[in-house]
């Protein structure tokens, strides 16, 4: 099984279990980007950094390449700086979210 199936846009659902906060979206969504590189053979490395990673992306994520930066970019704020992201990053997240649904749609099944 897929480990990116069990990734879905949280921005268009409610409820228990939904990240609360623009923070744990960001989390979510990076998340979900590793799931799909994991799925496609090519994952983050043991002790790999999300920009070490990035600067690696792989080829086949290749149609995702601009959102998967920003988001990783989103990632290190949320992670590591003392910064609070908010709820103008949406926006963001749902292009994010369009283009994984994409990638994920043409190489997962």
């Amino acid at each position: 099984v897929a480990l990116s199936a069990a990734y879905d846009n949280p921005l268009s659902a409610s409820g228990p279990g939904v990240p609360a906060t623009p923070a744990e979206h960001v989390e979510y969504a990076y998340a979900a980007l590793c799931a799909l590189a994991q799925d496609l053979g090519v994952p983050r490395e043991t002790g790999e950094t999300p920009l070490e990673f990035i600067n690696r992306f792989p080829k086949e994520l290749g149609a995702l390449r601009a959102e998967a930066l920003e988001l990783t970019n989103l990632y290190h704020v949320a992670a590591y700086s003392p910064h609070q992201l908010d709820e103008r990053i949406y926006d963001r997240l749902r292009k994010f979210w369009t283009a994984f649904q994409r990638v994920r749609g043409r190489h997962v099944r």
